[in-house]
């Protein structure tokens, strides 16, 4: 059956009634004309909720100084032409979730002043300018969720003094800068989560003087700055929320800022009770996904962020050894110390492992079960080296160079002594019939 449709005409609003309310919710209207409704200033809300009206022209609403609400959710909006909503002096609310709006125009809002609640979430914005929403010196609550959003403009909410809840959840953000959220002097519920955030500027929320609720759940942030927290400080943290969970979480050199304050209890409650999040799983890098960031000591960082912090580095070893039986035997792993101080962990034949403070592995009264090969690892936050020993066990006495590798085992059947016993015989005969 083929869709009828209609377009909307000054034409046919006229002579009405003085009325205050329209409603063409579930009609098939594709278009609305310029200047329709400018023969009924009377007008208080206009309701386009389900209908095909594919574009907003300029100046669509001239003469309704006394609109206070627009709706248009689900009426197939692609485009909103810059003017489109000029003269709209008393409104304070406008309705475009659910629509098809990919791009939003340089200036939108010049005759809103007074707009309270601007809901442009589910659409497919990608951008806006910083100058896109100027003006809205009274809006109180902004919702771009479930858009393409890939990016804020710096400044983009600078007019946003009065703006208490803005939500920015299911986009495409990368990135927080430091002047994105400036003018959100008001804010008290910030919602971003369902982004790919990777960076958050350490001073990205420090104009957010009231900020009570922070959600960045299911981002890719790997970083926690302290001074994100801040302005939460000085107040009761009772009320306060901040969602940190589902990230991937770097414990690495660029966690000590972190790690370092988190070190102090008051901190530490602090983060604890606005997160509620007492485990923080690593992500990254690998050698470090079996750990935990705020379970791992201080001496797992450097002393201050200025301190060095550089993986240990392998410089020599004793990669092939040959022990006596029921001796005492000493695995010394050739890797230098890093900055800060590795952990040790050595992997035995057996696949247990052992740690250690130092870089030695001691066996008392070796024997054949302890023949294998063992796996030193040397690791701290900024990387790890590993060394593998082979380890045989003898009856005899081994041989080894200055550096400790293995040469050759004493005894009368080893290939050193048979050397040695012809080397003296055919010496004799030499010098016997010289």
């Amino acid at each position: 059956m083929k869709e009828i449709t209609f377009a909307l005409q000054k034409s046919k609003l006229q002579n009405l009634p003085k009325i205050g309310e329209i409603q063409f919710g579930n009609q098939a209207l594709n278009s609305i004309g310029k200047e329709t409704f400018k023969d009924i200033p009377s007008l208080t809300k206009l309701s386009f909720q389900s209908t095909h009206v594919g574009e907003l022209r300029p100046d669509t609403f001239l003469g309704l100084e006394n609109l206070v609400s627009i709706d248009f959710r689900s009426s197939k909006l692609q485009k909103i032409h810059e003017g489109a909503f000029a003269g709209l002096f008393n409104l304070e609310q406008i309705a475009l979730t659910a629509n098809g709006i990919n791009e939003l125009p340089e200036i939108m809002f010049e005759d809103s002043s007074n707009l309270k609640i601007l809901l442009m979430d589910s659409n497919k914005i990608e951008s806006f300018e910083n100058t896109t929403f100027s003006g809205l010196f009274q809006l109180e609550r902004l919702e771009l969720q479930n858009n393409n959003l890939k990016f804020l403009p710096e400044f983009g909410f600078k007019d946003f003094e009065k703006v208490t809840k803005l939500k920015l959840s299911n986009n495409k953000l990368h990135q927080i800068s430091e002047n994105d959220l400036i003018g959100l002097e008001s804010l008290e519920d910030l919602t971003i989560n369902d982004n790919e955030l990777n960076f958050v500027h350490e001073n990205a929320f420090a104009s957010l003087k009231k900020l009570k609720f922070l959600e960045m759940n299911n981002n890719k942030i790997q970083v926690i700055e302290p001074n994100w927290f801040l302005n939460i400080i000085p107040r009761s943290t009772q009320a306060a929320q901040f969602g940190l969970n589902d990230n991937i979480w770097n414990c690495g050199c660029n966690s000590t800022r972190f790690r370092l304050w988190y070190e102090l209890d008051e901190n530490k409650d602090l983060f604890t009770t606005l997160t509620k999040i007492e485990h923080m799983n690593c992500s990254s890098p690998e050698y470090m996904k079996n750990f935990t960031i705020n379970g791992l000591d201080l001496t797992w960082f450097p002393k201050s962020e200025d301190d060095p912090c550089e993986p240990p580095p392998r410089i020599w070893g004793h990669p092939n050894l040959s022990i006596k039986r029921k001796s005492e035997a000493q695995l010394i792993c050739g890797i230098k110390e890093g900055k800060p101080q590795p952990k040790y962990f050595w992997k035995r034949p057996d696949n247990s492992t052992v740690w250690t403070n130092t870089s030695t592995l001691t066996i008392e009264a070796i024997s054949d079960a302890d023949r294998g090969v063992y796996e030193c690892k040397a690791l701290n936050i900024a990387g790890e080296s590993i060394e593998k020993h082979s380890v045989e066990v003898t009856w005899e006495d081994a041989i080894t160079d200055e550096l400790g590798n293995y040469i050759g085992i004493r005894g009368t059947n080893s290939a050193q002594s048979q050397f040695l016993c012809s080397f003296f015989f055919y010496l004799f005969i030499i010098l016997f019939f010289h």
